[in-house]
């Protein structure tokens, strides 16, 4: 006599075809999700990671903005060391530069670790540029701007300092336009020499040069 089956085991066996081709589907599904994630999801998440290797400052390192970050410490209003250098097109050694010698106000450090300048500090930093290019020292310039920061107007004193670099280029122009004529004048005469001195003969130009008496 055959053993009865139970119908458990009879409930099994009729399943089992479809588990086997549940089986042999389930892995191209399984597979199909998981290259999905990788191409999608996993890249983007990567790009956060890699994101947040930018320096304290801005000035280089990963793409991420660090302004998400920045916390209640660093309202919106303020820029990192590298934003300002690009705005005023300058290097961020040059911004650090102007924080030591006093001439630019320190940043302030947001809670996450970031330094931030004020936006008006690009201002500051075009104001120095140009005082510089007509002659003010980073000196003279931190002297005068602390006295601005401190509330005490320096115009009057600005402009005295203003005349007296007017008065020393009206000086160095003058020296420089006698200069000029001199070596005009040298020049003139060495070409006298030279016309009257063979090809390959020394015609002592040099020389000629004690006879000259020298400029006041």
């Amino acid at each position: 006599m055959r053993p009865v089956e139970s119908s458990g085991f009879t409930s099994r066996a009729k399943l089992w075809p479809f588990v086997v081709l549940t089986l042999e589907l389930v892995p191209e599904f399984t597979l199909s999700g998981v290259k999905d994630e990788i191409g999608s999801v996993y890249p983007a998440r990567r790009r956060g990671i890699s994101g947040a290797t930018g320096s304290r400052d801005g000035s280089r390192g990963g793409s991420a903005d660090p302004a998400s970050t920045r916390g209640i410490n660093s309202p919106n209003d303020e820029i990192l060391t590298g934003e300002l250098a690009r705005m005023c097109g300058v290097s961020a050694d040059t911004i650090r530069h102007y924080e030591r010698v006093g001439v630019l106000p320190a940043p302030v450090r947001g809670a996450n670790g970031y330094r931030y300048h004020v936006r008006e500090s690009a201002g500051r930093v075009m104001l120095i540029r140009r005082a510089i290019a007509i002659g003010f020292s980073l000196a003279e310039l931190a002297r005068i701007l602390r006295q601005r920061d401190q509330g005490t107007p320096p115009c009057r004193g600005v402009r005295a300092l203003a005349g007296e670099k007017l008065a020393g280029l009206d000086r160095r122009i003058a020296e420089m336009q006698a200069m000029r004529e001199e070596l005009a004048g040298i020049v003139e005469e060495w070409d006298g020499q030279l016309a009257a001195t063979r090809e390959g003969e020394a015609a002592f130009l040099l020389e000629g040069l004690r006879k000259r008496k020298e400029r006041p």
